[in-house]
């Protein structure tokens, strides 16, 4: 079984995100320290982490990766993750499998909120 984590992207960065909820479309985040807020739905984004790993890294929603020269953006669409690039997608699971069979290894070189001129 994965396990379910997340993160939060206010804007200008990452906060470590202890709980989540989203009840009628309002967000209410608790982060570590105990603190709660409840920004605007348009205010942050919600990332949830794939399950994988790259470099002993946790992959996340909006990561971007790189093996070899090719580039592509971690999703999550119809409930699954997807890495994406411009001229195609693939599962994530199937993209790791294939490149763990072709010895080229996966990284995490960036997210699409700071590194997104990598795409």
């Amino acid at each position: 079984m994965r396990e379910i984590k997340f993160r939060v992207w206010d804007g200008d960065k990452y906060i470590s995100l202890h709980e989540a909820y989203v009840v009628h479309g309002l967000i209410s985040i608790q982060i570590p320290n105990g603190v709660r807020f409840e920004p605007e739905y348009d205010e942050v984004i919600i990332e949830q982490y794939t399950g994988l790993k790259a470099d002993g890294k946790k992959i996340y929603e909006g990561d971007i990766l790189a093996s070899g020269k090719i580039y592509w953006e971690v999703v999550f669409i119809d409930g699954a993750f997807w890495a994406r690039r411009k001229n195609g997608i693939i599962n994530i699971k199937e993209l790791q499998r294939k490149r763990i069979l072709a010895k080229i290894p996966i990284e995490i070189i960036g997210n699409i909120h700071e590194n997104g001129d990598l795409l």
